[in-house]
């Protein structure tokens, strides 16, 4: 692909760290340590890791830099494993934010974090077993691999978004129903922004939208519990008026 190629991607990459460095500084200005805002801080640390990553792998892709395959199999493995632990991470700060009781339990979370430990399990036995499942005998990765590193982070993201669905649903506020669909909508639109540039290798739009996307999670500092607090509220009063 070029040496320009390899500057293009770091660049974007670099970009894209800097901006969620950014937004992470911001959100421990606040100075508090909200349990949504720890998974939400988690959530960012592993996807700066992830790009730094990747940047490395966009060094091997450009034909510039010497590539041994064991540099491939560990870049595209941390690859693997950062972007489960990011989409497990906003699961998380959707659960806290909006107040999910399962959060409290540890037997339940080790539970929630065990796609994670199995897809990284089956996709390292995998190597070891059959070297050439995931990566060919050019050191190219094989169309499995990109399905397979998506299938846990989608899983997360898109159960986070039904769960948060749900909580819309039983609250009576619009403004609430629309906070609530945010919070859940908001990872799985960065997800799908993901898809598109690892289709198109077009990693700035990503950059912009990544930065936005977190961006709008964290001004969310209204939790869920308060919506839903709001939400008995006015039930309450529109009882109290078809009383009278």
């Amino acid at each position: 692909m070029g040496f320009d190629y390899f500057v293009f991607y770091t660049e974007a990459s670099l970009i894209c760290v800097i901006i969620l460095s950014t937004i992470l500084v911001a959100d421990r200005m606040y100075n508090t340590k909200q349990e949504k805002q720890v998974w939400f801080r988690r959530a960012i640390v592993a996807f700066m890791l992830y790009f730094i990553s990747d940047a490395f792998w966009a060094a091997m892709l450009s034909g510039e830099f010497t590539v041994k395959r064991s540099y491939v199999v560990l870049v595209n493995l941390s690859n693997y494993i950062l972007l489960g632990l990011m989409a497990y991470g906003l699961f998380m700060f959707i659960a806290a934010s909006e107040k999910m009781p399962f959060r409290k339990d540890a037997r339940i979370r080790r539970l929630i974090f065990l796609p994670v430990i199995i897809s990284t399990l089956a996709i390292s036995i995998a190597y070891v077993k059959k070297p050439l499942f995931w990566v060919n005998e050019q050191n190219e990765l094989n169309n499995l691999y990109f399905p397979l590193m998506i299938a846990v982070p989608s899983l997360y993201l898109w159960a986070g978004f039904g769960l948060s669905v749900r909580y819309a649903l039983k609250s009576v506020s619009k403004m609430d129903k629309r906070r609530f669909l945010a919070i859940g909508s908001i990872p799985v639109i960065v997800m799908a922004f993901g898809m598109i540039q690892k289709k198109t290798e077009n990693q700035l739009p990503y950059d912009l939208n990544v930065s936005i996307g977190y961006d709008l999670i964290r001004g969310s500092d209204d939790d869920a519990n308060e919506c839903l607090k709001r939400a008995d509220k006015n039930l309450y009063i529109d009882k109290q008026r078809k009383g009278e």
